[in-house]
């Protein structure tokens, strides 16, 4: 066990001297986010620089596009691209709204 623990370390830290401050910079980033470990990173930061064309270009623009428009709705508090989301111009959450959160059942209908 105390092998394998020492086999992973050592990866570990051969990729991290192997990349660019950036390259590592990005894993790092990317490790912070829910459900991804420095492996997990890794590896998706591998896949974009391979798959550049289709895989890193448009994640770029598309964080560009939701980092300028992002914005929290001033109805529900939703963050959303849009104020109002799509939550509170929803017709059927309109429809619970009017109804005070009670289901068509209780109305009588």
């Amino acid at each position: 066990m105390a092998l394998l623990v020492l086999s992973f370390n050592l990866r570990i830290s051969y990729l991290s001297i192997m990349a660019s401050q950036e390259i590592e910079a990005l894993t790092q980033a990317l490790a912070r986010l829910p459900g991804l470990g420095p492996r997990s990173a890794r590896r998706a930061v591998l896949h974009l620089m391979k798959k550049r064309e289709g895989s890193l270009l448009p994640l770029l623009s598309a964080l560009k596009a939701v980092s300028e428009t992002l914005t929290t709705c001033s109805t529900c508090g939703n963050v959303d691209t849009t104020d109002p989301c799509a939550i509170p111009r929803s017709t059927a959450r309109c429809e619970v709204a009017l109804r005070g959160g009670r289901g068509r059942r209780s109305l009588g209908a």
